[in-house]
C-alpha cells in the first residue's frame, strides 16, 4: 500500500496539488483489478474558499510494482510520455505529472486526472441492451482504428520503438521473458514460439504485408481497458498503455479478437464470449468485428484498399496474442514468488494459469477450428485480387468443389473483340463464394467483369490519374482514360 502522507509529500513536489488546488491527501484506494503496475485513486481535499463547502476531489496514481524488476519492464516514464503525448488527440486521461525518484514510494510512478465511468469486466456485457451493447462495441472497433490513424510523428513519437521488424522484436521479447520468469520450460510455450517463428517468416514474405504501415499500436486494447459514460455508454478513455509500441496494426486487432477463445482452462481470463454458441445480439462475431475494423481502418487511411486480410494473419496476431499473455503471467508468478506482484498473495495462482493460456493458444492456432468460424470471410469478400489465379475451364465450382471458399466466374459467351473469347479474359477471375454461389450465371460474369476491370485497369493507373487532378481543363479527360477498356 501506498503511504498517504509520503504520497501527498511527492504530490507537493511534482506541483500536482496546486494544479489541481487540493490542499491535502485524504486517503488511498488501491484498484485490485490488474497484475501489472499497482494503481490507485487518490482522495484529495480541495482548497476551501469562503462561503464553500468542504469538497473531494480524485486522481489517479499510477507506479512500478516494488522489488526487482525484469530488465525494461514497468517503465513508467515511457508510459507517461504516451500519455501525454496522447492528450488531448486521444481519449486518454489527462496526465499530470510524472515522479521520478524510486525510493520515495519503492517505485517510479505518474499522476492523471480521475476519469468517473463505468469499466465493463463481461465482454457480453449482460446488463446491457442488444443496442447498448452494438453501441459500446462499435465505438471500441472505432477508437482502435482512430488510434491507428495517429500519425506518431505528429504527437512526438515517432523515436517511440523500431519502426521494423516488430513482430521479430514482439517474439524475441516475450520469449526472453518467459525463459527468465520460469525454472522448467514449457513445452507449450516451445511449441508456440516455433509456430510462431515459421509463420512469420510467411507473413513476412507476402507482398501484401509489406504494404502495411508501422503505426502506434496499444498492446493491451480490450473492453476492460476502456471507461465508458454511465447511461450513454460513450466512450470517455482508453487505459493502460504500458506496452503501447510502433508496429503493425493488425496485433491490436488480434489481441482483442483473443477474448473470443478463451476457454474455460484459462480461469479468471475466461471470457463468456467463448461459452456461448450464440453470442448475445449486439456482441459481434469475430468475423464482424474484422470487418468493422477494417473498414474503418481503410476509411481512415491506416488499410491500404488492395490489402487482403488472410487467415494465417489473424491466426498469428492471435497466436501472438496468446503468447505474450502467457508470458506476461509467468512473470507475474515469478514476481509473487518474489512478493511484488500487484495483487499479492492472489498471484501465486498465475503460474498455472500461464500454463493454462499457452495451452490455449497451442490449441487455438494448430487446430483447424481457429478458421471455421471465417475470420477472414468478410474480407475475402470486400477485397480487391490483386494477383493472378491459375487458369481453370469455364465451369463454375462451389466452395466444396475448389475447397478455398471461392467460385469461378463462368464466362462461355463469345465477344466480337478479335475473335478473343470473353472467357479466356475473364476465367482467372476468382469470386467470393458466400456472394456469388446465391448468383445467377448472368451476375456471376458481369461480378467478374467488373473485378477484372478494377484489377487490371483502375488499380495500375490509380496513382497516375490522382496525381494529374487538375492539370486537364475542365471537361478534359486525360488520355488514359480514353485508353481504359469499357467493360462490356
Amino acid at each position: 500500500m501506498v503511504d498517504a502522507r509520503q504520497l501527498q509529500t511527492c504530490l507537493f513536489e511534482m506541483g500536482v496539488m496546486e494544479e489541481e488546488d487540493c490542499v491535502a491527501v485524504t486517503g488511498v484506494e488501491k484498484f485490485e483489478y490488474g497484475q501489472s503496475n499497482p494503481t490507485f485513486k487518490v482522495w484529495m481535499e480541495k482548497r476551501q474558499r469562503q462561503g464553500e463547502s468542504r469538497r473531494t476531489h480524485a486522481i489517479v496514481v499510477r507506479k512500478q510494482p516494488g522489488g526487482k524488476l525484469l530488465k525494461s519492464a514497468h517503465d513508467m516514464d515511457r508510459e507517461y510520455r504516451i500519455l501525454r503525448a496522447l492528450y488531448p488527440h486521444y481519449p486518454v486521461a489527462k496526465p499530470l505529472g510524472y515522479h521520478s525518484r524510486r525510493e520515495d514510494l519503492d517505485g517510479t510512478f505518474y499522476a492523471m486526472q480521475y476519469i468517473d465511468g463505468v469499466v465493463f469486466t463481461d465482454p457480453t456485457l449482460p446488463d446491457l441492451t442488444s443496442t447498448q451493447r452494438k453501441h459500446v462495441y462499435t465505438q471500441l472497433i472505432d477508437a482502435l482504428s482512430s488510434l491507428h490513424a495517429l500519425s506518431p510523428a505528429s504527437i512526438g513519437l515517432a523515436d517511440l520503438s523500431p519502426h521494423s521488424g516488430f513482430e521479430t522484436r514482439q517474439i524475441r521479447r516475450w520469449y526472453k521473458q518467459y525463459q527468465l520468469s520460469v525454472d522448467t520450460p514449457s513445452s507449450d510455450m516451445e511449441w508456440m514460439h516455433d509456430w510462431l517463428e515459421e509463420s512469420k517468416a510467411a507473413i513476412l514474405g507476402s507482398h501484401l504485408h509489406a504494404s502495411l504501415p508501422t503505426t502506434l499500436v496499444h498492446g493491451d486494447f480490450r473492453l476492460d481497458n476502456a471507461i465508458f459514460e454511465r447511461g450513454t455508454y460513450t466512450l470517455k478513455g482508453v487505459l493502460d498503455w504500458e506496452l503501447a509500441s510502433l508496429g503493425n496494426p493488425l496485433a491490436d486487432l488480434g489481441y482483442f479478437l483473443m477474448a473470443y477463445y478463451l476457454t474455460e482452462e484459462c480461469g479468471p481470463l475466461h471470457t463468456e464470449l467463448c461459452s456461448q454458441a450464440t453470442l448475445p445480439a449486439g456482441i459481434p462475431s469475430p468475423a464482424e468485428v474484422v470487418s468493422m475494423y477494417m473498414t474503418e481502418a481503410r476509411r481512415k487511411g491506416v488499410i491500404p484498399s488492395t490489402f487482403a486480410l488472410s487467415d494465417l494473419h489473424l491466426r498469428f496476431f492471435i497466436g501472438l496474442a496468446f503468447f505474450r499473455a502467457s508470458s506476461i503471467l509467468f512473470g507475474v508468478s515469478r514476481r509473487s514468488q518474489q512478493r511484488n506482484a500487484s495483487a499479492g498473495d492472489m498471484a501465486e495462482i498465475m503460474g498455472d494459469l500461464a500454463h493454462h493460456i499457452a495451452s490455449a493458444g497451442r490449441r487455438f492456432v494448430s487446430s483447424s477450428s481457429s478458421s471455421s468460424l471465417h475470420l477472414a470471410e468478410v474480407e475475402k469478400e470486400r477485397a480487391i485480387p490483386t494477383h493472378t489465379h491459375t487458369h481453370t475451364h469455364a465451369h463454375s465450382h462451389t466452395s466444396a468443389e475448389s475447397g478455398g471458399g471461392e467460385v469461378k466466374a463462368a464466362t462461355s459467351n463469345e465477344s466480337g473483340n478479335g475473335g478473343e473469347k470473353e472467357g479466356e479474359k475473364y476465367e482467372d477471375v476468382t469470386l467470393p463464394a458466400m456472394i456469388s454461389s446465391k448468383m445467377s450465371k448472368k451476375a456471376r460474369n458481369m461480378l467478374a467483369k467488373i473485378t477484372w476491370y478494377v484489377r487490371e485497369r483502375v488499380i495500375p493507373n490509380e496513382k497516375e490519374l490522382l496525381d494529374s487532378d487538375g492539370a486537364y481543363p475542365k471537361w478534359t479527360l486525360h488520355p488514359l482514360y480514353l485508353k481504359m477498356e469499357k467493360v462490356r
